[in-house]
């Protein structure tokens, strides 16, 4: 691959140019939207300046600090440890022998800065420790910000920012020292290529240049980043999540004769996170799906192993499951076919069933089946009646209530097969029943009754749909303490769910039984000559159906209004802007009192100082002055010196005594300290040992998992 020298082709961008911020909405907020996603799509990454977001100051300060943390000794860096891969503290590796550094999970959202800072210098070191968390925390500003721009520039709807933004909730912090080569006479590779795992990189580095992008063109282009400036990288995950459209950039570090310290930010999403491609993304023309959803943490399991190619595996695996779960639908429809197929041919369906569901005709054909097999008591479920007429297949109830092809096939076919002259029966009885008049009544209000369930199902569907995306929106918003206060309602919705599933399950087996009316009321028009009784009865079925339906449309309404209270509590709720706003308020007020506090913390512990300064002088001077107004005294004769010497080395034995003290004092603390040390050392141990057998429990689990998914399916 050919090498070009300077970055001519890599954009630079400035969202503070001439010291006033981009203003959302405003035209220039779009054009620079714009300008940013068409780099990303050309070159995967582009030169930033933000001089009024992030000061110089903290930059300097940084790479200061930076360079007194890698100067520590080997055994206390090695202390910062880490079960998760690319965490911890990296200085004698094989693979990158060059390159050391320190990875930090999640700054922002933890203690992870005090405790780092603590763990390095165990005397303190506030300075580095507040650098560095606000140094994070501005970089994840400009990751949110450049998403942002990249969702608006592909004209994306509002609910999308919120997804970009759960696309960085999990962010890590690289402090990175590349060493110089032994043989400086020329450029050496100190960091491999490589794209990130991440969404989005942001970096910066200290004077010494070295870090090289891949084009399109396969040229590498060396980067001249710019003094007190960043550089932005796309990631796989931004790539993916785009469809592709966005360029995850390869990228890697060369240097020659100076060693080279860089500051970054990863950020990226939570292992549990799905990363799906909007589908106003995707097109059949020219950007067909080239992602199919799938899990954070999958990918970055793959990644470790193959980091070249994790994001196409993953993708790969994808797009074999659903051919696979296609395939498998595929089958099963062709097998319901043949059901259907059964049932006219048997003459248990007829042209009158044509705008009914499929689902609704198999269980009614099923029915009619039964129903004219036997002549036993028609209040029997349809597994009875099966076993009563000696079926060989089995079939469950399970089976009926989820429409299972394979397992409802054989059980047809050995009915219609079992059934002497069935066509004529069944012709003659449609024949029939056209000309009873009772009859067609009662079908009517059956249809009715089937209906109202019908749009009852559809509803329901509608309702839980609803929960279901608010449920969503609710877990993507992080607001968990609002999320509690459903819990009340989301039990009650579980109960409706309940009644409305027992409703369901009901269902067929009173159509069963109400077509099995209609038999016995097709047979007494055939049996009985006694019409006035026949069309009482008729009547007074009628009459109950309609009870039933009144009934029935009254559950309706109390379930409605139940739905309604949720609804309106729901509305109740904080939306996604105002918990956005609470929480940067309460971030920035949280910063504040920490700042306050920890001033407080210092005056009062400089007036405590002072004032036992002041105290032990004062007792000094009452002492010399006590001293001096009796010196004369006691030296005019010999009792008087002798009493003044004993009484000086008085002084001088209390003094030692307190001294001892405060050393005794001192060697307490310090045997504290380090049994402290000791204690937080095997913790640490204890970590890593648990995390690496909960990874190996996962990867077991996922192994077994593979294997059995197949008989599963």
């Amino acid at each position: 691959m050919k090498s070009e020298s300077r970055n001519t082709m890599i954009p630079c961008f400035d969202f503070c140019k001439g010291g006033i911020g981009l203003k959302e909405g405003s035209e220039e907020w779009k054009e620079m939207s714009k300008n940013v996603r068409e780099a990303c799509e050309t070159h995967g990454c582009f030169l930033l300046m933000c001089d009024d977001i992030i000061p110089k100051s903290a930059c300097e300060e940084l790479f200061k600090n930076m360079k007194v943390l890698f100067d520590l000794p080997e055994e206390t860096k090695q202390k910062h440890v880490s079960p998760r891969p690319y965490r911890g503290y990296t200085g004698k590796n094989t693979v990158i022998p060059l390159c050391e550094g320190f990875g930090i999970d999640d700054i922002p959202h933890l203690d992870a800065a005090e405790a780092f800072t603590d763990l390095m210098w165990p005397q303190g070191n506030p300075l580095f420790c507040e650098t560095l968390k606000t140094m994070t925390l501005k970089m994840i500003e400009l990751c949110f910000l450049v998403l942002k721009m990249i969702v608006e520039s592909y004209g994306l709807p509002q609910h999308y920012i919120s997804k970009a933004e759960n696309m960085k909730s999990s962010t890590f912090t690289k402090l990175i020292k590349y060493k110089v080569p032994e043989s400086n006479n020329e450029s050496e590779l100190v960091l491999p290529a490589h794209t990130d795992n991440s969404t989005l990189t942001i970096l910066c580095q200290k004077d010494v240049q070295g870090l090289q992008v891949l084009s399109k063109t396969d040229k590498w282009i060396e980067l001249e980043i710019p003094q007190n400036g960043f550089v932005v990288l796309v990631s796989d995950i931004l790539k993916a999540w785009s469809n592709g459209r966005l360029h995850a950039v390869t990228h890697k570090v060369v240097l020659r004769e100076k060693e080279r310290y860089a500051f970054g930010v990863f950020a990226g999403p939570k292992e549990e996170m799905n990363i799906e491609v909007p589908d106003e993304l995707v097109d059949n023309q020219i950007h067909p799906l080239r992602y199919r959803p799938f899990n954070y943490g999958e990918y970055f399991n793959y990644y470790v192993s193959n980091p070249r190619e994790a994001l196409e595996l993953i993708a790969e695996r994808r797009k074999e499951r659903v051919e696979h779960t296609m395939e498998e639908e595929s089958s099963n429809s062709s097998t319901f076919q043949k059901i259907l197929d059964l049932l006219y041919a048997a003459g248990f369906l007829h042209a009158t069933d044509s705008d009914v569901p499929p689902s609704e005709k198999v269980i009614a054909g099923l029915s009619r089946c039964i129903a004219a097999i036997t002549d036993q008591d028609k209040t029997l479920d349809i597994v009875e009646s099966l076993e009563l007429v000696g079926c060989p297949h089995p079939l469950h109830l399970s089976h009926v209530q989820d429409l299972d092809a394979d397992a409802l096939f054989p059980v047809i076919q050995w009915l219609t097969s079992h059934l002497p002259q069935n066509q004529e029966h069944r012709a003659s009885e449609v024949s029939h029943a056209e000309h009873t008049s009772e009859e067609d009544e009662c079908r009517t209000s059956i249809e009715a009754l089937s209906g109202n369930l019908d749009e009852l199902n559809r509803k329901k569907m509608n309702v839980v749909k609803q929960l279901t995306t608010l449920q969503e929106r609710i877990s993507n918003e992080g607001a968990d303490s609002a999320a509690q206060k459903l819990i009340s309602l989301m039990t009650s919705l579980k109960d409706l769910d309940k009644q409305e599933n027992y409703f369901q399950f009901n269902r067929n087996s009173k159509h069963s039984e109400l077509q099995a009316d209609i038999t016995e009321l097709e047979r007494q028009i055939t049996n009985y000559s006694d019409n006035k009784n026949l069309s009482d009865g008729l009547h007074n079925s009628f009459s109950e159906l309609v009870e039933k339906v009144d009934l029935m449309k009254k559950q309706l309404a109390a379930r409605l209004r139940n739905i309604v209270a949720v609804r309106r509590q729901i509305d109740d709720l904080p939306c996604q802007s105002e918990v956005i706003q609470y929480e940067c308020r309460l971030s920035e007020l949280y910063a504040q009192i920490q700042g306050k506090h920890r001033q407080t913390h210092k005056y009062y512990a400089t007036y405590n100082a002072l004032l036992e300064i002041k105290e032990l002088m004062l007792k000094e001077t009452s002492l010399l002055n006590s001293i001096i107004s009796q010196f004369q005294e006691a030296f005019s004769s010999t009792d008087g010196r002798i009493k003044l010497v004993h009484s000086m080395e008085g002084i001088v034995k209390g003094s030692q005594q307190k001294l001892e003290r405060v050393r005794v004092g001192l060697q307490e603390e310090e045997t504290i300290r380090n049994d402290l040390k000791g204690r937080y050392a095997a913790a640490i141990g204890e970590q890593k040992r648990c995390y690496s057998l909960s990874k190996a429990f996962q990867a077991q689990c996922s192994k077994k998992g593979s294997e059995n998914w197949p008989q599963d399916k």
